[in-house]
């Protein structure tokens, strides 16, 4: 399993200044679809959705950013980074479909969050 979380105390040490988005969801019940999980987590937050590179696509009918991993975990993208520090406090031990639901703060990337045009490199060995 892996280890996704703001911090290893599994809040976020920066508080209001944290733009994390994203949740990890785990234990979900068999067969759950990304619909399910947008009609459940979706109250208390928008989920951001996919960005086709072609035009013509209506925002509501792009899919929404949420990636299983395997049968019973998933990671969950929200528009508003309160929305999702405020999901493990509301979502985590609830019940969907019989199963109960773990919910935690997703591990912040890199470079998830930077503004517009900021690049941070990637560190390792010099290009020839």
């Amino acid at each position: 399993m892996v280890e996704l979380k703001c911090d290893p105390e599994g809040s976020c040490k920066m508080g209001d200044a944290c733009t994390n988005s994203r949740v990890y969801v785990s234990n979900l019940p068999r067969g759950c679809t990304a619909e399910d999980i947008a009609d459940s987590f979706g109250g208390l937050g928008v989920i951001a959705r996919e960005r086709p590179s072609g035009r013509g696509v209506f925002p509501d009918m792009m899919p929404h950013r949420i990636k299983f991993y395997g049968n019973d975990d998933c990671l969950i993208q929200y528009e508003d980074s309160h929305a999702a520090h405020a999901a493990p406090s509301f979502f985590d031990g609830t019940e969907m479909k019989g199963s109960k639901l773990h919910v935690e703060m997703a591990e912040k990337k890199p470079n998830q969050g930077l503004p517009a045009g900021y690049y941070v490199p990637p560190s390792g060995g010099q290009g020839g």
